[in-house]
């Protein structure tokens, strides 16, 4: 029985590892290197971009992922708190608020609207 139990357990453990490899390349996207990208912390209120890159932890890039955030989806900054607080950010419909760490993490690109 303990056996079973222990290969079963390693067999979710590498379905898991697969997982988490996928929505990290769902995340980070290839040739975006060369344009010019800026930090959604750093974006001015009422600016709407389009997500680039999101370079974070594979749980974090799965939270992100839930809540809307998709490269090329539309995003506009309701309000900037600046360094130390937080970014409100509609995104498809939806309210969203987050620490200014996680925002830094998150690279947009100008998208040449404005309300």
């Amino acid at each position: 029985m303990f056996n079973i139990t222990r290969a079963f357990l390693k067999k979710r453990r590498e379905r898991n590892k697969r997982k988490i490899e996928m929505l990290e390349g769902m995340c980070f996207l290839d040739g975006k290197e060369g344009e010019a990208l800026e930090r959604l912390s750093e974006v001015k209120k009422n600016k709407i971009c389009k997500i680039a890159v999101a370079k974070c932890d594979p749980h974090l890039s799965h939270r992100l992922l839930e809540m809307g955030f998709i490269p090329g989806e539309d995003v506009e900054v309701l309000t900037n708190s600046g360094k130390k607080g937080s970014v409100m950010v509609r995104i498809k419909g939806s309210k969203v608020a987050l620490s200014n760490k996680i925002a830094c993490n998150i690279l947009v690109e100008e998208n040449g609207k404005r309300k």
